[in-house]
């Protein structure tokens, strides 16, 4: 079966979003979207992946763990799973007949069936978790009341 992650967005303060990221219902933690470039890689370590790989279409890679996780000072990390997820590599590249850039995910080495679009929104993060096997359930953005 399935595990689900549940994702929630709500406004922090005038800059920042903050996303809580829960698991079969338990949370295993929250970060600051204002202050982390793409909230995907730290929901990626929070969910139990040892590693997070990002590589651009010259092959420059940028490499994530928990350590990197624990020094972007997450609201709260619920600590390490009790079982690996393993490695996952995002990896951009153009792509002629959509005319857009495409990110191949990577699992332990092996790439997933489907490539995503690169516009780094939040329905991308939400391809990519489907793509590593994840069921998606409640995605909840919350506005600010004016």
């Amino acid at each position: 079966m399935k595990e689900v992650v549940s994702i929630e967005i709500a406004k922090f303060s005038p800059k920042t979003d903050r996303m809580s990221i829960k698991l079969d219902g338990v949370l295993r933690g929250m970060v600051d979207v204002g202050s982390n470039e793409w909230p995907l890689v730290s929901a990626l370590l929070m969910l139990g992946f040892d590693s997070v790989s990002l590589v651009d279409e010259r092959a420059c890679e940028s490499r994530f763990t928990e350590a990197s996780l624990l020094r972007e000072n997450p609201v709260h990390f619920d600590g390490p799973q009790p079982h690996s997820r393993g490695h996952v590599e995002l990896r951009w590249r153009w792509s002629e007949p959509l005319e857009e850039y495409r990110i191949d995910v990577w699992l332990n080495g092996v790439r997933r069936p489907e490539s995503v679009s690169a516009r780094r929104s939040f329905n991308t993060m939400r391809q990519i978790l489907v793509e590593l096997g994840f069921t998606i359930g409640h995605v909840q953005e919350i506005a600010q009341a004016a």
